[in-house]
């Protein structure tokens, strides 16, 4: 299942990637931010794939790593176990019923939350060298 369909907007994802989502398996996570407004948890990662053919403000600059934020909202439940330095694994996203669920697995950390929502909230892209 494409885990776009679970955002409430995905225009951002496709207008870069066209018509090859990116999966968000081996994914760097950089960021797990939980705040009671909402309530919500953020989510910010580095993406395996990069677009080809980037966008030219992308190439002009060097850039070769995608990193994106996905915020859920109206958290109704985490859970979270062990924590690194360094996240290497696999987000799922889908939508079960009226409520989405989201895993990540990797040797490193585990993550399991259900929300009301999930937003792209920030799509961006940087050199890393």
């Amino acid at each position: 299942m494409d885990w776009t369909t679970a955002l409430i907007d995905a225009t951002a994802i496709h207008a870069i990637y066209g018509d090859s989502t990116p999966q968000l398996q081996a994914v760097s996570m950089h960021e797990v931010f939980l705040k009671r407004d909402g309530p919500q948890l953020t989510l910010r990662m580095d993406l395996a794939e990069y677009p080809s053919p980037p966008p030219r403000k992308w190439a002009a600059q060097g850039f070769d790593t995608v990193q994106i934020q996905i915020d859920l909202f109206g958290l109704q439940s985490v859970r979270l176990e062990n924590f690194s330095t360094t996240i290497i694994g696999d987000l799922i996203i889908t939508r079960e019923g009226g409520a989405i669920s989201t895993r990540f697995d990797s040797r490193q950390m585990k993550l399991q939350a259900v929300s009301d929502f999930a937003i792209l909230a920030k799509i961006s892209a940087y050199a890393t060298e």
